[in-house]
């Protein structure tokens, strides 16, 4: 979807005098430690054990709670710790990182880091979490005082925001956060996020030998080729898009296809626009196929949200942004992250840009500086006190 872009970022701010609590080298080592511990969706064991340690030590007080979603075990992490100062702020990252993951080596190069171009680098979301721990060990280390800091710290985020939805929100003291999971130079604010709905349709037909009794068999993908027509793909409009991300079926030349499936999703930024697609879909194959020809599987996997660039909140983040010393901007999303989820549930949640570039490839690669701009941020927020 296209990103509604309202300034531009700039760098001719004065910058925070927390700037000198920041080491350049142990916030790089710290992400590099990160990434190299593997944690794909629904295997994070091992990075939430290293993310506890280190809140531990810190004087957090942690809760890990498990959840199971379709048979797959994982947990998220709760945190909390008492402030001096007035206020309350929840930070979010995601511990998972999309395949492939496994034995990341990070590359530092000049001032990118990258990974060595056989996995992506996992900077999705462990930019977010370096910044947070560090940020946490700042003020433990330098006995800063702040506001009270909630922490959620999730799991399965890349197949879903699963974790997320199972997050046990009523945990919370405060109601407003920020997560570090968009896309793009550090300064970007999130104020818009899709409903997202994925489907699994599956028509079935009748498997026979294809050089001896094909007329005994029903050709799935026969049956295929009429639907796909029916299945809205690209763009809808300015608020809309669908895709028809897979098709699987069909076993071996001689054999007559008895299953066909076809996996897809809609996109929009009113949830409305998202059920008239849903029921246009439900009615024309239903015109087209006979009931037992066919079973569709509808998921929402999160709900739309947005804030008005004006709202309180985006512009005590705008303020705090200004005083890192880059020139905040608002955009909308096509992409979804824990933020749809958590907003739906009376909380404010604002998705903010790290540096993360060119996520969920393998020539992703973070900008130093926005790791060290994302943890100033963070610094600045969580040490200004409430009016």
């Amino acid at each position: 979807m296209k990103s509604k872009i309202s300034g531009k970022p700039s760098n001719d701010l004065p910058e925070s005098r927390l700037m000198d609590l920041i080491n350049r080298d142990e916030i790089i080592q710290d992400f590099c430690t990160l990434v190299q511990i593997d944690s794909p969706s629904f295997e994070e064991e091992k990075i939430i054990q290293h993310c506890l340690s280190v809140l531990k030590k810190l004087q957090f007080k942690t809760e890990k709670t498990p959840f199971t979603y379709h048979g797959n075990n994982s947990a998220n992490i709760y945190g909390y710790k008492k402030g001096k100062l007035k206020g309350n702020m929840i930070l979010g990252a995601h511990m998972d990182v999309v395949k492939p993951c496994l034995s990341v080596k990070p590359q530092v190069k000049d001032d990118i880091i990258t990974s060595d171009g056989t996995t992506v680098l996992g900077g999705d979301n462990k930019i977010a979490l370096t910044a947070i721990l560090y940020a946490l060990k700042v003020l433990s280390r330098e006995k800063i005082e702040h506001i009270d800091i909630e922490l959620a710290i999730t799991s399965a985020e890349e197949v879903g925001v699963v974790g997320a939805r199972f997050f046990e929100t009523e945990k919370f003291h405060g109601n407003k956060g920020v997560i570090l999971d968009a896309g793009g130079r550090y300064g970007g604010i999130v104020v818009g996020a899709p409903t997202h709905d994925t489907y699994k349709l599956v028509i079935h037909g009748l498997s026979s030998h294809a050089g001896i009794a094909p007329e005994k068999g029903d050709n799935a993908i026969v049956k295929t080729a009429k639907v796909l027509p029916l299945l809205p793909s690209g763009r809808i409009d300015n608020e809309t898009v669908a895709n028809i991300g897979t098709i699987t079926g069909g076993k071996a030349t001689n054999i007559v296809p008895d299953e066909v499936t076809i996996n897809g999703e809609i996109r929009s930024f009113k949830t409305e626009k998202v059920e008239e697609i849903i029921n246009s879909i439900n009615n024309a194959l239903k015109n087209a196929l006979e009931e037992k020809d066919y079973t569709l599987r509808w998921i929402r996997e999160y709900t739309s949200y947005s804030f008005d660039e004006n709202d309180p909140f985006i512009h005590k983040i705008s303020e705090i942004i200004k005083k890192t010393g880059i020139q905040p901007h608002c955009f909308v999303t096509g992409g979804g992250s824990d933020a749809n989820a958590f907003n739906t549930r009376e909380l404010q949640i604002v998705n903010l840009s790290c540096g993360m570039m060119n996520p969920h490839s393998l020539d992703e690669h973070i900008y130093i500086d926005d790791l060290i701009k994302s943890t100033l941020f963070l610094l600045e927020i969580l040490t200004t006190p409430e009016e």
